[in-house]
């Protein structure tokens, strides 16, 4: 966490969670607003992606793309799984400010690796087992879903395309483990 936005957490009173905070995260009131609450200290200085979208608009719209079934875990991964590779913020950071484990690890999973080519980095997330790994292949699959729907060049779209019957299908067989009870 940068320093202008230490001193942005630290003038803003989060209520109920700051008088909580040492007694368990879970204890916020909505951990989900905690995560949007975190997600724009990250990205505080109006960072934009490359369709000069503000980048928090873009999480906002990843965690609306996952739907009305969607769990407080995967709308709270949705809203930061940008922040690890787009801003200066750690998972020390994240910590810090309160974000559940199960989210940082998602969000970790989600971040790309330096020179990770598109085709390894779906491949590691599909990959990840148990919660952790469910919950960041169904962000992807809303991730790529709306950047599908922003992409600005054929080639854009062809990327995603591709990507995302590989991510459905992953995401199809951690739902059946689950519902099988992890047989």
């Amino acid at each position: 966490m940068d320093h202008a936005s230490r001193e942005l957490a630290a003038d803003i009173p989060v209520g109920p969670l700051e008088a909580r905070k040492e007694e368990s995260v879970l204890a916020a009131p909505n951990p989900f607003v905690h995560a949007v609450y975190v997600a724009t200290l990250a990205f505080q200085d109006g960072r934009r992606d490359g369709s000069d979208e503000l980048f928090l608009r873009h999480a906002l719209d990843v965690a609306q793309a996952l739907g009305p079934e969607a769990t407080v875990v995967e709308l709270s991964t949705a809203v930061l799984h940008d922040v690890l590779e787009d801003t200066d913020w750690t998972r020390d950071d994240l910590a810090e400010a309160g974000i559940e484990v199960t989210v940082m690890d998602a969000v970790e999973t989600l971040t790309r690796r330096p020179a990770e080519e598109d085709e390894r980095f779906v491949a590691r997330i599909c990959a990840t087992p148990g919660e952790v790994g469910a919950v960041a292949k169904r962000v992807k699959l809303a991730d790529l879903t709306v950047n599908l729907a922003n992409a600005e060049s054929d080639e854009e779209r062809r990327r995603f395309e591709r990507a995302i019957p590989v991510v459905q299908a992953a995401v199809e067989r951690s739902a059946e483990r689950e519902v099988s009870g992890g047989l």
